[in-house]
């Protein structure tokens, strides 16, 4: 087995896994295109995880959740930049002015004027310590959104190689169960022939067909667990496939890369994005009572202004006033009916809860870890396993069946001899393509990067397997 040889380096970043994916996705968009055309040439996993990319609706709700979180970045530095606005009004006047004059007589005066008005202000903070500290929790929030996307990738990853084997799995199962369903027919007519001729019981004759017919019902429910797994794999990476990739008969597992436990632990914790999220989200919570507190602290604030009126009011008929000013606001909090202090004790309190879910996010992945390292060392010793208890099968099955020929077996014995060969090769079935999903599990989850990890499984995918076609 040759040892597995990727760079420990996990995605950082929603940026660099699209750079990473810009490279593989004009060679995706390029073999779906011709895979739809129906050209011949199996699905790949690199190929099938191109188009999970673009196709898969759970990671493109991830993006766009990250663009959303990613604009709190810049609403909340507006807070600290210059804010300028001009206003512009104007008004038709129309009445009368009534006054006295030097005679002390009543004069009526008629008014039909306008009154324009222009401004321009210009406001800056110069210490906003809750803004401050909004920017510095939307950066965090804005960082643990990316770190959530690498997660949500990594699930990705894992829910494409677990559809993927999955219709491998069925597949190669449905073959086996025609093949067992063909043995067990041909069982039936010769123990029906068998009868017919005197030579054989009513007995044996019914038990043989029974097993046929129990037979053909399990193909029947194979068949719908294949179409059901292909739905899976077509729901996440947009394709309705007819071949893909499968391991050969002599597949036996592939080697670990890191030799102990507590080395894929130390990997994975370094490495995690989940942790990252959940640490970054301590950091949002922190900057969060920090925002709270900032409710005691004054706010000063540069502020000036320009205006031009004409005709501004009755006392300045026909009178064109320019204005020009600039000064400083200071705003001070004495009291406001301990609203500060109740946020600033709730934001302690969502600090602590966001604290716990850190730390039990980092028991989850030990245990995980611990899990999937037992499962894929584990692994190759149950291959070589089952690999021996189906050779044992197929000798159990040939000395029936020489026993059978013989007069010194029965068909029972027989058709149990070829039930215990089919668990045997359905165990074996089942346990190499778990082995490749557990393993691929184990190696994202310690940060390893997925494509590598996904062309390294899919090297050991080298038997084109061709599906039947779907049923309505």
């Amino acid at each position: 087995m040759r040892p597995f040889g990727l760079p420990l380096t996990a995605p950082r970043s929603a940026t660099t896994l699209g750079r990473r994916f810009a490279a593989g996705l004009a060679l995706g968009l390029v073999s779906s295109s011709l895979f739809a055309q129906g050209l011949g040439s199996p699905l790949t996993l690199p190929q099938a995880y191109d188009a999970a990319v673009r196709h898969d609706a759970q990671y493109q709700i991830a993006t766009k959740e990250l663009e959303a979180v990613r604009q709190g970045v810049p609403l909340a530095r507006a807070a600290l930049l210059p804010q300028v606005s001009f206003n512009a009004s104007t008004a038709k006047v129309v009445g009368t002015r009534e006054f006295g004059n030097s005679l002390n007589q009543s004069v009526n005066v008629p008014l039909d004027y306008e009154s324009p008005q222009a401004s321009l202000n210009l406001r800056t903070p110069l210490f906003n310590y809750e803004a401050l500290s909004r920017l510095r929790q939307a950066s965090s929030v804005a960082e643990g959104a990316e770190a959530l996307l690498a997660a949500r990738h990594i699930d990705l990853v894992n829910r494409l190689t677990a559809a993927y084997l999955e219709v491998l799995i069925q597949h190669e199962v449905l073959a086996l169960a025609a093949e067992d369903l063909r043995s067990l027919k041909a069982q039936g007519e010769r123990a029906r022939r068998r009868f017919t001729l005197g030579e054989g019981t009513v007995q044996e004759a019914t038990a043989a067909e029974s097993a046929a017919e129990l037979a053909r019902s399990r193909l029947v429910r194979i068949e719908d667990d294949v179409v059901i797994a292909r739905r899976a794999l077509q729901r996440i990476t947009g394709l309705d496939v007819t071949t893909l990739r499968a391991v050969p008969a002599d597949f036996a597992g592939l080697s670990l890369p890191l030799p102990t436990l507590q080395a894929w632990i130390d990997q994975a914790m370094q490495n995690s994005p989940l942790l990252r999220f959940r640490r970054l989200s301590v950091d949002a919570a922190r900057f969060g009572i920090e925002r709270q507190r900032a409710g005691h602290y004054p706010r000063l604030d540069l502020v000036a202004g320009m205006s031009r009126s004409r005709s501004e009011s009755v006392a300045t008929l026909n009178q064109t006033t320019q204005q020009r000013s600039i000064g400083l606001q200071l705003a001070v909090p004495i009291y406001s009916g301990g609203s500060v202090q109740a946020g600033i004790a709730q934001s302690m309190a969502e600090r602590d809860r966001v604290e716990q879910e850190l730390r039990a996010e980092q028991e989850n992945l030990v245990l995980e870890v611990e899990r999937l390292y037992r499962l894929a060392v584990q692994g190759a010793e149950r291959l070589s396993a089952y690999m021996q208890a189906l050779d044992a099968a197929g000798v159990a099955v040939q000395a029936a069946a020489r026993a059978q020929a013989t007069g010194l077996g029965t068909d029972a014995e027989y058709r149990q001899a070829l039930a215990r060969q089919a668990l045997a090769r359905r165990e074996l079935i089942q346990a190499r393509y778990e082995f490749l999903n557990q393993r691929s599990q184990l190696l994202v989850l310690s940060g390893w990067q997925p494509g590598l990890v996904l062309e390294e499984t899919a090297r050991a995918l080298s038997v084109d397997a061709r599906m039947k076609e779907l049923q309505p």
